[in-house]
This record gives structure tokens, C-alpha cells and sequence, in this order.
């Protein structure tokens, strides 16, 4: 199954094409607009962006890396599977991530730092105000990525950035599968904010698992109605 070209659109050449290229590769794939298993063909991909086909296979590779695509012999690329089970391990590494740096870094947060948690959730807000679920749901991630940022340990949150790139393919499904998903993630995020603002560190890790499992459990049922609506 190969991807549909005619969903990409030709490049601006004045942005750095080989940036530019990987960006929009990943988004369609984060966005469902290339599924799983579909291929991509570099000079279907390159003909389609108008670029040569040099920044299309870097974008490839990069996103190989990222564990977005898969390469195999004599066959190129393909977007890669998604799988519940993927789903739950990158939940629960992104949850030791996350409640490693509250237990070492939360003592700390400066009052420049509680500002930027909340600055997150403005942004939010307004997104959420003016219908831009994504947006808004990116902004949540840049929230959760500033809890590991916090913690000041570089290889953490070079990990914790890789598992973000695999997790928002998931997590943009679920929006899309119920959309009222979003403003219940914008609660969350709100009585964690409170939290911080506190400084009650076993209140957010409360929070954060509660969170998470209901993330997990809202995907979970998702994926049970899409079988139950096919089987029909």
C-alpha cells in the first residue's frame, strides 16, 4: 500500500528543505494522513514535495530513528505498525520519566518556573477557546516536557523527546476517535498546575497517574469500539 503523494504539498525552498522535509513527513504520520504500513516511495515522496530525492531519504532515515517508519531490504520504507501494546510502554516509560523528575526537581521550582507551567496552560486555554484541539493538545505535551526539562538531566529528556514523537500518533487518535477527550486532558492539567503551584509534590504524582491511567484506559476503550464497529 503505497502513500498518496497528492496529500503533500511543495515546498517553500527558502525554509532548509531537509528540516522541512522530515517536518511535514512527520506530521502527516502523526496526524493519521499516512497510515500504518503504508509505503513510502522516495521518488513518489520527492516528486510530491518538489524536492530531490537527497532530503527525502534523510527525512527516512531520521524518522527511522525515531521509530516512525521502518526500512526494510529491497523493500524502502513503510510508516511504522502501531500496537496497545506499544501504546502502554511508552505510557509507562513516560510516567517513570515524568514521576523521577517530580520526586528530584519539584523542591526547587523557582517561582520563573511555576510561571512557565502556567504560561503552558494560558496558551491551552486560548487554543482550546478558539477550536485548535491539536494545538492545544501539543501545548499539553510542552507542559509535560517542561517537567523533565526541570529536572536538568539531559540524556532524561533526550529519551523522554523520542517517546514523545512515537506517543502523539496515539494520542492524536484518541482525539480524533472522541474529541471531548482534550477538555478532559485541560482538567487534568489544570489540577496539576494547582498542585504545583502548591509545591504538593505527592499531589501531583497522585494526579499524574491518575491521568495517565485514564489516558490509557480512554484509548483502550476506543480501540474496543473501532473492533466492535467493524465486526458489525
Amino acid at each position: 500500500m503505497k502513500a498518496d503523494v497528492m496529500k503533500l504539498k511543495k515546498l517553500d525552498k527558502i525554509e532548509p528543505i531537509k528540516e522541512k522535509v522530515y517536518t511535514i513527513l512527520l506530521e502527516n504520520i502523526v496526524e493519521g494522513r499516512m497510515r500504518p504500513g503504508e509505503q513510502l516511495v522516495e521518488q513518489a515522496v520527492a516528486a510530491g514535495l518538489g524536492v530531490s530525492k537527497s532530503p527525502v531519504r534523510d527525512a527516512l532515515h531520521r524518522l527511522s530513528g525515531d521509530g516512525l517508519v521502518v526500512g526494510a531490504p529491497y523493500k524502502g520504507f513503510s510508516v511504522a505498525p502501531m500496537s496497545v501494546q506499544e501504546f502502554r510502554e511508552l505510557m509507562q516509560v513516560r510516567l517513570a520519566i515524568e514521576l523521577f523528575c517530580i520526586e528530584q526537581a519539584m523542591d526547587d521550582y523557582s517561582e520563573a518556573d511555576i510561571s512557565e507551567f502556567k504560561a503552558h496552560m494560558d496558551r491551552a486555554g486560548s487554543f482550546l477557546e478558539d477550536s485548535k484541539d491539536s494545538l492545544a493538545q501539543e501545548t499539553h505535551l510542552d507542559f509535560h516536557s517542561l517537567i523533565v526539562k526541570r529536572c536538568g538531566n539531559e540524556l532524561m529528556q533526550s529519551i523522554y523527546e523520542t517517546i514523545r514523537k512515537k506517543l502523539r500518533r496515539y494520542l492524536r487518535s484518541n482525539i480524533r476517535q472522541t474529541p471531548e477527550r482534550i477538555r478532559i486532558s485541560n482538567q487534568y492539567h489544570l489540577k496539576i498546575l494547582e498542585r504545583i503551584k502548591k509545591k504538593d509534590k505527592q499531589g501531583v504524582i497522585g494526579d499524574l497517574k491518575e491521568h495517565f491511567n485514564d489516558i490509557i484506559e480512554a484509548y483502550l476503550s476506543g480501540k474496543m469500539e473501532t473492533k466492535a464497529q467493524i465486526a458489525v
